[in-house]
């Protein structure tokens, strides 16, 4: 990567709301033409591949980083477990079920997932990242957010800033659109430790009746590819807000 400015692609879109919790099944927005990226090179298909599965637990909220071999278009892990159908946008799981996966143009080294227990993110993790400087990603994010009235998917564009000096990630999505709702979403204040992300705090602000008051917030990132060419991350926040229980569930990737 060496140390970028600001990139503009067209990143991976995800709204990874697994099954449970009210909100049915998963809220994934998919891309009508998924790209083949390098991790599923049919030239790789016979050379095991060492991914990361930075996966949140729909239910409890709760991290786990695992390692897992991708060969071919099989994954063996124990939060992917089975084989995955690029075109198709489907993982099978070994274990039983199916869950989502979600790629697009631009994300080259990693891709999004989502299954009836957790959501997340996966592929080539970073060996090193910069130990200085400020690196901008630009992509998308969505979230899937119950506000106790409205449930619904909002999207949009999303800046991500990592400040390497100081290990700091703030992830930045200003104007977040559905069809009832309209606002914007900023986690602030994330912690660079090794090659992830986590915590931060998250604001949250539009016309919603619920609103967070940055307490509770599950948030797990990852940088992948040479140099940490890309970020990619996941968010869920359950909490009491204005009186009501708002829920928001949701993921981002830029490059």
């Amino acid at each position: 990567m060496g140390m970028k400015s600001t990139a503009s692609v067209s990143a991976m879109l995800l709204s990874l709301t697994a099954c449970g919790g009210g909100g049915g099944g998963p809220q994934v927005p998919v891309p009508a033409n998924p790209p083949v990226l390098p991790l599923f090179d049919p030239g790789q298909a016979g050379t095991a591949q060492n991914i990361l599965v930075v996966g949140v637990d729909n239910g409890n909220g709760v991290v786990q980083r695992q390692a897992a071999t991708l060969t071919g278009s099989a994954i063996s892990g124990s939060l992917l477990a089975g084989t995955v159908d690029v075109a198709g946008q489907r993982l099978t799981l070994a274990g039983g079920g199916s869950g989502q996966l979600i790629t697009s143009a631009g994300i080259d080294q990693s891709f999004g997932f989502s299954t009836a227990t957790h959501f997340g993110v996966a592929g080539a993790p970073s060996a090193a990242i910069p130990q200085t400087g400020i690196a901008n990603y630009a992509g998308n994010l969505s979230a899937f957010i119950d506000d106790g009235v409205t449930p619904e998917t909002l999207t949009g564009a999303v800046m991500v800033a990592a400040d390497f000096q100081n290990n700091v990630v703030d992830v930045s999505a200003a104007s977040i659109n559905s069809a009832n709702h309209a606002g914007s979403l900023n986690i602030d204040n994330a912690t660079i430790n090794g090659t992830g992300i986590f915590g931060g705090l998250l604001t949250l602000t539009g016309n919603f009746t619920s609103l967070p008051t940055n307490s509770g917030l599950t948030h797990a990132g990852q940088f992948f590819g040479p140099d940490g060419a890309e970020v990619g991350g996941a968010f869920l926040l359950d909490q009491m807000g204005n009186g009501n229980r708002i829920r928001i569930t949701g993921s981002y990737a830029g490059k």
